[in-house]
């Protein structure tokens, strides 16, 4: 089927997903942030985590999610065209897949167990050294220190490991890649070109970094590098995402990889080597192997050989 979208039309409606999911927390007066004024401590301040806050927010961001959904399936029909041969059944099936709204493989496959789950292990090898690290720390998931289970008892947990990744990999990675996809886009482009919205889409953080920091010249210096280094963390990041979903022909894998990177954080080798001098060594060997352990499993344990992206 020849494409349905110039590569122009991609471009646009997949800024427009990413301009819908950001504006969406703006909609509303009890989604927007407040900061108090410096002589007028009798006004309240709202910032991104209070719970009244986080609430309407993910409200808004599932709203916007099942609108870019919806906005897929329209272009899926439209390219298809509204007729007895192409029914609606058969777009939504079409955009189900195109969405990776299934498990891995899209063509029917037999999978066996183990194509199932390697993909699902590819990002938590890379971070072997940060994990050795948590097990020093006691604070593995099953450890007694662990603060994982009891965050997802409060809006900040849901916010981070829930809702957030959720909705973010339905928009600027199912719909986004779906979109592009749908325009005939290559795989380098996919990867690579498609992140970009994502990362421009956390530059938003830089007022309330702003406004936090105090609003002079070394708040401003704060928001502009803590926003550099945000969108260069989350492009890349993308680029893993993409890949993966590129892959493997299901969305599920990128999202188990964004709650695991949203639940380990940024690696920190310098923090973990001293806090534990004695176990230096073990701990960059451990840095290195998880290193060594991506590369060699990022092709090979994506392998599934059913996805509608990468058999073109």
């Amino acid at each position: 089927m020849p494409p349905s979208l110039t590569p122009t039309q991609a471009h646009i409606i997949s800024l427009s997903f990413s301009f819908l999911y950001v504006a969406s927390i703006y909609l509303s007066k009890s989604s927007r942030l407040s900061f108090a004024q410096p002589n007028n401590i009798k006004q309240q301040e709202r910032t991104r985590n209070d719970p009244a806050v986080i609430r309407v927010r993910l409200a808004m961001v599932s709203l916007a999610s099942l609108i870019s959904c919806g906005a897929v399936y329209w272009v899926v029909s439209w390219g298809r065209g509204e007729s007895k041969e192409a029914p609606a059944r058969t777009a939504l099936h079409e955009t189900i897949v195109r969405l990776g709204f299934i498990l891995n493989g899209t063509q029917g496959e037999s999978l066996n167990i183990g194509e199932l789950v390697k993909p699902y292990f590819v990002t938590p090898s890379l971070f072997l050294g940060p994990l050795y690290a948590l097990y020093l720390f006691d604070s593995l998931p099953m450890q007694r220190n662990s603060a994982i289970w009891a965050s997802l008892g409060n809006w900040q947990g849901v916010r981070n490991y829930l809702v957030a990744p959720i909705t973010e990999e339905v928009v600027f990675r199912s719909c986004v890649i779906a979109i592009y996809g749908l325009a005939g886009a290559s795989k380098k482009v996919i990867i690579f070109g498609s992140p970009l919205i994502f990362g421009l889409a956390h530059i938003h953080h830089a007022w309330e970094t702003y406004n936090v920091r105090g609003r002079n010249t070394a708040a401003l210096k704060v928001a502009v590098i803590s926003s550099l280094f945000q969108f260069t963390y989350t492009t890349l990041f993308g680029f893993l995402c993409s890949f993966l979903l590129l892959r493997t022909g299901t969305v599920l894998v990128p999202l188990s990889a964004h709650v695991f990177c949203n639940s380990m954080g940024f690696p920190e080798l310098s923090y973990h080597l001293g806090s534990f001098p004695d176990r230096k060594k073990v701990i960059l060997t451990a840095y290195i192997l998880g290193i060594v352990a991506f590369v060699g499993t990022l092709f090979s344990w994506t392998e599934t050989g059913g996805s509608l992206y990468w058999a073109k």
